[in-house]
């Protein structure tokens, strides 16, 4: 009788002896539909490009319960293909290194214990930006025959990544080609010319936003 739907049902069995003799009876019931599972959860991580710092967010949304129950998700995380034990949707920042790929598993459950598919979503930490907070162009007041220097100061890099730079030069606003050291000699500048040095962080891996060493009128020797 596994193909009863369903709802209430009646069942009548008849039977006959070897005299020839039969009878029946009727018997009445209701068959209880199996519960069914909660549809499958969309699944995504937020932010979408994470770095060092960020927390991870797992969020799980969407499912429903055939029978109307309620719904809650159950989460689990992985690093780089290794269950972590994390079982909040919420991973922080702090536990999290440039390269790892992190997943995570969501599955929905409803109020009588049957769960969906399991679902899942990965992002790969991405490198953070280095960052300096100044630059000093010294000497002050400059001199044509001076060598200039570029001086950033604050590095900082949440990977933890060695401290690099990047260096552009500008005299009266244009690029000194080839320039690209700490340095600059007054081969490249004249008098009551002003002088601007730029320094890009660089980590090895990207460089961060550049700070400004201000502008200073070269005087006479």
């Amino acid at each position: 009788m596994s193909d009863l739907s369903p709802g209430e049902q009646e069942v009548t069995v008849w039977a006959t002896d070897l005299g020839g003799n039969s009878g029946s009876d009727t018997v009445t019931f209701t068959v209880v539909p199996l519960n069914q599972p909660p549809t499958d959860p969309v699944v995504y991580i937020t932010p979408p490009g994470p770095m060092t710092e960020d927390d991870l967010i797992c969020v799980a949304a969407g499912s429903t319960d055939p029978e109307g129950g309620a719904v809650t998700y159950e989460f689990a995380w992985d690093q780089d293909g290794t269950p972590t034990g994390w079982s909040s949707d919420t991973v922080p920042g702090d536990h999290t290194t440039q390269g790892e790929l992190w997943t995570c598993r969501a599955i929905a459950t409803d109020d009588e214990g049957a769960q969906s598919t399991e679902m899942s979503a990965s992002v790969v930490i991405e490198n953070a930006l280095p960052s300096y907070t100044s630059v000093t162009l010294s000497p002050s007041p400059a001199y044509e025959e001076d060598i200039l220097l570029c001086e950033p100061f604050g590095w900082s890099d949440p990977d933890g990544d060695p401290e690099g730079a990047l260096f552009e030069w500008y005299v009266d606003a244009n690029q000194v080609p080839g320039a690209q050291n700490a340095t600059l000699t007054g081969n490249d500048f004249d008098h009551f010319q002003e002088v601007e040095c730029l320094v890009y962080p660089d980590d090895g891996v990207d460089l961060g936003f550049p700070v400004t060493g201000y502008r200073d009128p070269v005087l006479l020797p």
